[in-house]
């Protein structure tokens, strides 16, 4: 579902089981079911998945699950971001992800389309453009600070305002 390699190399995925590094010689999983809320593992009659994941310069890993929830692995530590009102309808799912230079983690929604990030424990919500020009689906993060992201039938590119 997702790859990342963090700044030593391990590499990590998202996958439907959960979350699993490899550090070139032993892999560590971490199953699905240890970030279920009250054991609830299913949406529905399907099995709550990883979808996206990424790395941050110093290391933190974020990840995607069922796009829904957002989640962070820091220093052996696993934390869970409330889902935003924006993504609480069933439509407005987290399709992307990917974490700026200065570690902080950016999202694209599939039902709006809608661009998120987490500053803290806060979502912050920024004012662009967008024509309606088909579903976005992916969000990649320059060097520059820009946030590409690609849909249907358009690709977008927003500059954030120092």
């Amino acid at each position: 579902n997702g790859l990342t390699f963090d700044p030593d190399g391990t590499l990590w995925l998202a996958t439907d089981g959960g979350i699993s590094a490899f550090d070139g010689k032993h892999w560590e999983n971490f199953p699905m079911e240890q970030f279920c809320p009250e054991q609830r593992c299913s949406y529905g009659e399907a099995p709550i998945t990883a979808s996206d994941i990424d790395s941050a310069p110093d290391g933190t890993i974020w990840f995607i699950a069922q796009h829904q929830a957002l989640y962070q692995y820091n220093k052996g530590k696993w934390t869970n971001y409330k889902n935003h009102t924006l993504f609480m309808h069933p439509y407005y799912q987290i399709t992307g992800l990917c974490v700026s230079n200065d570690g902080i983690p950016w999202m694209v929604n599939s039902g709006m389309p809608q661009l998120v990030y987490v500053d803290g424990d806060n979502w912050v919500a920024p004012r662009w453009y967008y024509d309606s020009s088909g579903v976005i689906y992916d969000i990649q993060c320059a060097p520059d600070g820009a946030k590409w992201m690609g849909g249907v039938f358009a690709i977008f590119k927003y500059m954030p305002q120092n």
